[in-house]
């Protein structure tokens, strides 16, 4: 069932959480969606991260947050967007030193097509499931973007994964031999507002394929 109002809820899931995790001893909180009595606080430091798309998202991240994941936002707008948020953590009277985890879908073979395949195959599933992550890679990838979440959508799962362009695969994620990747995921880490790249490896990646992927970009291998 789709979440008549799901910002409302990632703020209010985020405030709780602080509130779970601070030192007042008990917490007690009333909410649109949630209400909580006389819970014991934890009293530890860990910080709190969403991986918001949208704008009104975005700034939940900006008013709450130590940190932001994106997932399935083209590589080259992340300063664009990670901006929008910095902007209004300045007008909420934050700092802007959110850190910025986005995911990086990775698959590396000795097969560069193979490779591609295995990012395609992610894309199309999240854009051709979730209209958050299609409208987030239409940002840059408008008609591509709408053939992959068309024919997903419509059963013809061959079709939607055909739709994701090179261009799209690039963007999304890293796809090659283990020094190609490797180079492309630097390419990413190097991105001004990125703080702490997370390599995500594709479901439709074989063992094979995986194992070679967190071998070529496992810290070690830098």
């Amino acid at each position: 069932m789709d979440d008549p109002n799901p910002v409302r809820r990632a703020h209010e899931t985020i405030e709780l959480t602080e509130a779970f995790l601070g030192d007042d001893g008990r917490v007690d909180y009333d909410g649109d969606i949630f209400r909580v009595r006389d819970f014991p606080s934890l009293d530890t430091d860990v910080p709190i991260y969403h991986a918001a798309l949208g704008r009104a998202n975005r700034r939940v991240v900006a008013r709450l947050c130590d940190g932001w994941i994106p997932h399935n936002v083209p590589f080259p707008d992340l300063e664009d967007a990670f901006a929008y948020i910095a902007d209004h953590a300045v007008a909420a009277g934050r700092d802007d030193t959110i850190e910025v985890a986005p995911y990086i879908p990775a698959a590396v073979s000795d097969d560069i097509e193979a490779a591609k395949d295995a990012i395609r195959g992610h894309v199309a599933y999240y854009v051709g499931n979730g209209r958050g992550y299609e409208q987030s890679v239409a940002q840059r990838f408008p008609d591509d973007a709408a053939a992959v979440a068309t024919a997903w959508r419509e059963g013809d799962r061959e079709t939607a994964v055909r739709n994701v362009t090179d261009d799209m695969v690039t963007a999304l994620g890293v796809a090659g031999t283990p020094e190609g990747a490797r180079e492309q995921f630097r390419s990413i880490a190097d991105i001004d507002c990125v703080t702490r790249p997370m390599v995500t490896i594709p479901s439709n990646a074989d063992e094979e394929m995986t194992e070679r992927t967190i071998d070529a970009l496992a810290p070690s291998s830098y």
